[in-house]
């Protein structure tokens, strides 16, 4: 099994960052943002960033 060995911390922080991504991802793309955030690129690269800084993933996005 490829995740095996890992911390389970470290697997559950990836499952929520990747359904995280998945459900923001589908909101962009089917509207669902228009109307209920004022500037939805700007949330999008915040949340996206949040996501990268929840996984130890630093550098990148609007925090560098």
């Amino acid at each position: 099994m490829p995740l095996e060995g890992l911390p389970d911390e470290l697997v559950a922080a990836g499952v929520r960052a990747w359904t995280e991504l998945f459900g923001l991802i589908s909101f962009e793309l089917y509207g669902h943002l228009k109307g209920s955030v004022l500037d939805g690129d700007a949330f999008f690269r915040i949340a996206c960033d949040r996501m990268a800084s929840t996984l130890g993933i630093v550098g990148v996005g609007v925090d560098a």
